[in-house]
C-alpha cells in the first residue's frame, strides 16, 4: 500500500475566499512543521484577527480531495512558505491561477 501523503489545506475567514493546497509532505509531522513556521492559524483555533488572519488544518490526500484539492489549487513547491495572512493567501492564488 503507498504511503499516505499530507496537505495543509490554507483559507481565510471571508466566505469568498481562495482556498489552497500546499503539499505533498512525506508525514504529518513535515506539514505540521511547515505550518508552524507560519502565523497561520489552525481552524480549531479563534483567530485574533478574522479580517487579516488564515486559517489551516492538515488533511491526508483522500480528505483534501474532499475538501475541494483540485490541479488548479495545489501549492507544489514545497519551498513555498504557509500563508500568514490574507495578502499573502491572496498573492499566491493568483501566482498558480494567473
Amino acid at each position: 500500500m503507498a504511503k499516505a501523503k499530507w496537505y495543509i489545506e490554507v483559507d481565510s475567514y471571508w466566505q469568498n475566499s481562495p482556498l489552497l493546497f500546499i503539499g505533498p509532505f512525506a508525514s504529518r509531522a513535515a506539514a505540521q512543521a511547515a505550518a508552524n513556521a507560519s502565523d497561520a492559524v489552525h481552524q480549531s483555533m479563534t483567530a485574533s484577527d478574522v479580517h487579516h488572519n488564515v486559517r489551516y488544518v492538515i488533511k491526508n490526500t483522500t480528505g483534501a480531495r474532499r475538501r475541494g484539492m483540485r490541479d488548479n489549487n495545489i501549492v507544489s513547491n514545497l519551498n513555498t512558505a504557509v500563508p500568514s495572512n490574507t495578502e499573502e493567501l491572496s498573492r499566491l492564488w493568483n501566482r498558480i491561477n494567473y
